[in-house]
């Protein structure tokens, strides 16, 4: 290749240089990962999204869906595809809000709980070997400048207004 066409690790905009790039490729890595072990523990048919659906409800059941959409950062098509499967497989239930009848909360099932309880174990034991090598210290670091970049992008986003609100 060209010495010229390759991006130099002191580019700013060179993929390689971008943290957003990294964050980008280690989520997509983590999912691999995930669905892996979630294979090999015999739960062929659970995604990451799934599971990341239903530990966010074992948090905090009873959300209905657009709270739950805005946890997860998904929009309205997403989740509903997502909790679609959930629902046919018996893994949660919609239930009337009382509040609203035409509103529904969304619950872990019995079969529900005891899956996410599973696959939590699987979950953590993904975890350990992905933090490999990181102390305590070195996670609280990570954590804390992901929330910095992950505000910083909230608060641009809050003072444009989308096309269409102007």
């Amino acid at each position: 290749m060209n010495k010229e066409l390759q991006p130099q690790e002191s580019d700013p905009l060179s993929f390689d240089s971008s943290p957003s790039h990294w964050v980008y490729r280690v989520r997509m890595k983590a999912d691999a990962m995930l669905r892996k072990v979630f294979q090999e523990g015999g739960y062929v048919d659970m995604t990451p999204e799934q599971w990341n659906v239903m530990a966010r409800l074992r948090e905090q059941e009873g959300m209905n869906q657009c709270q739950l959409a805005e946890k997860m950062l998904k929009d309205r098509h997403n989740i509903t595809r997502i909790l679609h499967r959930l629902e046919d497989k018996g893994l949660i239930e919609k239930r009337r809000s009382a509040g609203d009848k035409r509103s529904f909360r969304i619950y872990l099932t019995e079969t529900g709980r005891t899956l996410e309880r599973k696959l939590t174990s699987l979950v953590l034991e993904h975890r350990r070997f992905r933090y490999k090598g990181m102390s305590d210290r070195d996670l609280e670091v990570l954590r804390e400048l992901l929330q910095k970049l992950f505000k910083n992008i909230e608060d641009y986003l809050a003072q444009v207004p989308e096309r269409g609100e102007e």
